[in-house]
């Protein structure tokens, strides 16, 4: 590929539009340039070639021309050489992160172990399908133009589930 000054970008949106994420070996044959990920940045030199994880955001900058090799790795190849090769290039589901938070929030309420007819059963200080319901809540009714997270407070005698946007039409809390 050969072209003026260029910069790429690939975004969480064109990640989770891939149906794979491979690896890629990029070398810049000709002028320096810069790759940056998430957790790293470097400065290349000319003849320089770095691997790039795919399933990660990434940025390249061209400052001067683009002539350079890219060649597309399976990642299932490429995790066979790398000591700490990431294991899920995805993230999980919205179920599966529901049901993640929803045990992290019931560990933190478990209060012992009752005897039950298949064996030892954890006792939690709100009922297990409450806790459910109000993630589940947050997560189907919150507003996802709003780039905010689901807050879950834990306190001593109380949760806080919190959903980022407002009550829909004249609903307000004194009414629902």
């Amino acid at each position: 590929m050969v072209a003026s000054t260029q910069d790429v970008y690939r975004t969480q949106r064109s990640i989770s539009r891939s149906a794979d994420c491979p690896f890629y070996l990029i070398m810049q044959l000709h002028s320096a340039w810069h790759v940056r990920q998430p957790s790293r940045s470097t400065a290349l030199r000319a003849g320089d070639a770095v691997l790039v994880d795919a399933s990660e955001k990434y940025e390249q900058y061209f400052p001067q021309s683009v002539d350079r090799l890219s060649v597309q790795l399976p990642r299932a190849w490429v995790n066979r050489w790398l000591v700490d090769a990431p294991r899920t290039p995805r993230k999980p589901s919205r179920a599966t992160r529901v049901d993640l938070a929803v045990k992290a929030v019931l560990d933190e309420l478990a209060q012992g172990l009752t005897l039950a007819s298949s064996g030892f059963k954890t006792r939690h200080q709100y009922p297990e399908r409450v806790v459910k319901e109000a993630i589940v809540n947050a997560v189907i009714h919150r507003d996802y133009r709003l780039n905010r997270d689901i807050m879950v407070r834990v306190f001593d005698d109380r949760i806080v589930v919190e959903s980022p946007g407002l009550l829909p039409g004249a609903i307000t809390s004194a009414n629902i």
